[in-house]
């Protein structure tokens, strides 16, 4: 049973933490007792809320507000915060990324994905290459590498075409004419 109270109110030098469900937000309050935590109501979210003395508020959002346009600035997701031996990430919302975290997560293994399946085409490329033109496989990646870069096109596009065609793209010609020429 928590000992936490229902609160619609919220103060601007609280702080919050969102919980999916009232009973999480119980289990929440709970683990923060020594801080007088309150749960709050925020239209379909719960929050259990605390209030830092006096003293520390302002620095506390001092320093919350210095990190969020940090991060705003860099354009960077996150930052990792450590304490003592314990270390957090700390999630920045904006435009580009979802505010909440399942989302984000999700976002992230979409980006993934993409990532391996760009990575697998890839590696058949460079293994076609490697085994037509009878170079090792670094060869042929720093000629599909050259070949994406003088052309202008990305590394996981021109490899698409390689695996998906018998011919070899003008691009991938002119890479390994150059190359010759300089050896």
């Amino acid at each position: 049973m928590s000992t936490a109270t229902v609160t619609r109110s919220k103060s601007s030098e609280a702080i919050r933490f969102e919980a999916p469900t009232r009973a999480r937000a119980e289990s929440l309050a709970n683990e923060l007792a020594e801080f007088t935590p309150r749960l709050v109501r925020d239209d379909d979210r719960w929050m259990v809320e605390i209030e830092p003395d006096r003293r520390l508020a302002p620095l506390l959002l001092k320093v919350f507000h210095s990190v969020r346009n940090w991060l705003s600035e860099n354009k960077l997701a996150s930052v990792d915060v450590h304490f003592g031996d314990n270390r957090y990430t700390l999630l920045h919302p904006s435009d580009a990324l979802p505010s909440h975290s399942a989302e984000f997560l999700l976002q992230r293994v979409i980006q993934l994905q993409t990532a391996l399946e760009s990575r697998v085409v890839i590696e058949q490329a460079k293994g076609l290459l490697a085994g037509r033109l009878r170079l090792t496989v670094d060869e042929a990646f720093e000629i599909l590498r050259q070949a994406a870069r003088t052309s202008g096109r990305q590394l996981h596009e021109l490899a698409e075409e390689i695996v998906g065609s018998e011919e070899l793209p003008p691009e991938l010609t002119h890479a390994l004419r150059a190359r010759r020429n300089r050896q």
